[in-house]
């Protein structure tokens, strides 16, 4: 059984190829229903309320998704109804990965190699790798921003303190607010 994170969709795929996709402008309660049963487990739930909106941190130990609820920013962009961190490769026999097969441990430099476009802000050329992205989609412009300044949501590839392996999958990541 293979998980697969990226900036549209969840995908969970079972050995015989079956999928099972899940946005993340819908309600978290298929993702959620689905984690479940592959994962054998129920997950802790810690509501919260944060500067943008409530929601409830439901944890699988090592897969945690946000419910964050339907929102929409002030120029009306759709914002992601929940998002995913992952923070293990393998769980109860499932695997969790990227679109093209990167997961946590793998090692950055290799992943920035193969996506130099993905570099953060730093890069190898910087020091040590401080994040990657994968996958960026543009979703709309800044209101009121001169110039025009864009929106965009992406697969994150947080890396350790060490900027030797990827230590996080986060998805999708937008790094602007409501």
């Amino acid at each position: 059984m293979t998980v697969v994170v990226s900036t549209m969709t969840l995908v969970i795929e079972d050995e015989s190829g079956s999928q099972r996709a899940f946005t993340y402008l819908q309600s978290a309660e298929g993702v959620l229903a689905a984690l479940q049963e592959i994962l054998g487990v129920e997950p802790t739930e810690e509501a919260y309320s944060g500067l943008e909106s409530l929601g409830v941190l439901y944890d699988f130990g090592g897969v945690v998704v946000d419910d964050v609820g339907t929102a929409e920013r002030s120029n009306h962009i759709q914002a992601p109804a929940w998002t995913v961190e992952v923070t293990v490769a393998e769980k109860e026999g499932v695997v969790f990965q990227t679109s093209d097969g990167i997961r946590v441990g793998d090692d950055a430099a290799v992943v920035q190699q193969k996506h130099p476009e993905g570099a953060g802000d730093g890069g190898i050329a910087a020091g040590p790798i401080s994040d990657l992205r994968l996958d960026e989609l543009i979703v709309g412009a800044e209101a009121g921003s001169s110039p025009a300044t864009d929106l965009s949501m992406y697969t994150y590839l947080s890396v350790g303190e060490s900027g030797g392996r990827i230590d996080a999958i986060l998805a999708p990541y937008r790094p602007w607010g409501l």
